[in-house]
């Protein structure tokens, strides 16, 4: 290992050359890493799986006695190339156009390439560090991110604790605040097993299945009137849902409450008629006289 191997193309290329596919070892390239690091005399921790066959890695530059600091983020498994039709070897970069194609070239061994070609430019500049720079390198990102979460939990006990994140997952060069994901729901409705069309069949509590449906369907009226106010339906919903996942408090209050009335409006159509004709009529009324 030598400092001259410096530039983010040079780092690139040697890192893209060890085949990290999550169910091979990374530990090759983990050493790579922390022998480049000790070559600027960066010291550096690993943390290996239980199993010994992949580690994660800890380094960090600056004041040792820093509070928090910054996290440079990236993991170093890639996805497999198995019958993918590659024009080059995937683990040797070509340059083609100005763009560098290789297997993890984008993500995301070329977030790690650039951190560790800035090694050199921090540890010259560490003693006008206020706060630490930490290097994080995780394992297992692309088979669940099984690899970083032992790391997170040795945080503030085995290693130190940052203050931030910053993750360098290809965005186009844009930054990306939070993360969007699922939010579901489920609601449990105890009775017994009925079409809709035949409400007679629905055994529900009290002296009576008349008295029983009328307190159910008033209360989901009640619940609907006072909840039901954004003009939507359920596909929307659930579309919006899966891609509207970076929401705050009010926002996913408010998402409750679509859910609680739209399961109202369903319920109470089903309860309150003995046909489907009827139940679309019902819960057309209800929900025109909601929004």
């Amino acid at each position: 290992m030598t400092a001259a191997e410096r530039t983010p193309k040079e780092i690139l290329a040697r890192l893209v050359s060890f085949d990290t596919t999550s169910h091979k070892t990374n530990i090759p390239m983990a050493e790579w890493v922390s022998a480049y690091l000790a070559g600027h005399g960066v010291a550096s921790t690993m943390l290996p799986s239980d199993d010994g066959i992949h580690t994660n890695m800890f380094a960090t530059i600056g004041p040792a006695e820093g509070a928090g600091g910054i996290g440079l983020s990236g993991h170093m498994d890639v996805v497999p190339t198995t019958s993918q039709p590659w024009d080059s070897d995937p683990y040797t970069v070509v340059e083609r156009d100005g763009r560098l194609y290789g297997r993890g070239t984008c993500d995301m061994k070329g977030f790690i390439a650039c951190v560790l070609a800035m090694v050199p430019e921090l540890k010259a500049r560490e003693a006008q560090l206020k706060t630490p720079i930490h290097i994080v390198l995780s394992y297992d990102e692309e088979v669940g991110c099984t690899g970083v979460k032992p790391m997170v939990e040795a945080f503030g006990k085995t290693i130190p604790k940052p203050r931030i994140i910053i993750v360098g997952e290809p965005t186009n060069m844009t930054v990306v605040d939070a993360h969007k994901g699922g939010y579901r729901f489920r609601t449990d409705i105890t009775g017994k097993d009925a079409h809709s069309s035949k409400p007679q069949l629905w055994p529900l509590s009290g002296n009576s299945h008349a008295s029983g449906s009328a307190r159910t369907a008033e209360a989901c009226a009640t619940s609907a009137k006072r909840n039901a106010r954004a003009r939507t339906t359920i596909p929307i919903f659930i579309m919006r849902c899966s891609h509207d996942l970076a929401v705050s408090r009010q926002r996913r209050e408010a998402i409750r409450t679509r859910v609680a009335s739209i399961t109202a409006i369903i319920m109470l159509a089903r309860l309150c008629v003995d046909t489907v004709g009827g139940a679309c009529s019902q819960l057309r009324r209800l929900v025109v006289s909601s929004l």
